[in-house]
């Protein structure tokens, strides 16, 4: 069967520096989102998220974007071998299956974040979070502030995005949000033995002398399941927090994305 390009994909909106608004082509079912520190580039999936308000490292709050519409899954060998879960199965005409993912309405209640939590234990009492089904592409997205205490501003985000893509195969899209990364300097990283392909995306940005800002993402494609876990946060010239560092973002993204992904694999809907 030949493959037919379809909407949905990887969109994402990776923060340039502060004072600049780029744009790029829109293909989405919505307008872009206008923010000072969101660079807009091409966008072919569902509809987007609303972008959680996130406070600047000195104080006063900010607007911070760079957590976008990834996708979700686990691995066909990993999670076979290591978590005993079935193998996902392609369909009759070639494309990847889904095996027994389910979307899951509440993502942000579901998701195994242990590590990021320990971290950042303060909890977000109004995360963003919301499913859609159709009979081509269902997916689900969950995005919060990060705070480590009840008396943090919060300049830390975290977004999941999860995909499951029944009508085409999804690999071409996947391989295409890897070409967008490096195409916008982030520091890409592959990731051996979870899901079919994964990879990190690193970048630290201190271009701008008064803003720092630097985001980490992980990407998983399962079959036909994508995945993305990210990972970001605005320092100012002001601010006195030390920024943890990027081997230890990039453990605690590995280990809550393994976790959430095998809880993914097993069919759970809550």
């Amino acid at each position: 069967m030949e493959y037919q390009p379809t909407q949905a994909a990887f969109p994402q909106q990776q923060p340039p520096p502060p004072q600049q608004q780029p744009t790029a082509p829109y293909y989405g079912s919505l307008p872009p989102q206008s923010n000072p520190y969101a660079t807009q580039q091409p966008y072919y999936g569902p509809p987007q998220p609303p972008v959680p308000a996130v406070g600047g490292g000195g104080g006063g709050r900010r607007l911070l974007t760079g957590l976008l519409i990834g996708v979700a899954a686990s691995s066909v060998l990993w999670a076979a071998g290591v978590f005993g879960l079935p193998l996902l199965t392609g369909d009759s005409d070639g494309r990847p299956g889904v095996g027994k993912y389910q979307v899951i309405d509440k993502l942000c209640s579901s998701a195994v974040l242990t590590r990021l939590q320990q971290l950042y234990p303060e909890p977000d009492s109004k995360p963003s979070q919301r499913a859609a089904r159709s009979s081509a592409l269902d997916y689900m997205y969950c995005t919060m502030d990060l705070k480590k205490s009840s008396s943090d501003v919060g300049s830390a985000s975290l977004s999941m995005y999860v995909q499951l893509h029944k009508a085409v195969d999804a690999t071409p899209e996947f391989d295409a949000q890897r070409d967008f990364d490096q195409q916008q300097d982030y520091q890409i990283t592959e990731v051996p033995g979870l899901g079919d392909e994964a990879y990190l995306s690193y970048k630290d940005d201190d271009s701008d002398s008064s803003f720092r800002y630097i985001s980490q993402y992980i990407y998983v494609r399962d079959g036909g399941v994508t995945y993305q876990l990210g990972w970001s946060q605005g320092f100012s010239s002001s601010s006195t927090d030390t920024p943890p560092t990027r081997d230890d973002i990039r453990e605690r993204l590995i280990a809550d994305s393994k976790a959430t992904l095998a809880k993914l694999a097993s069919g759970a809907t809550s």
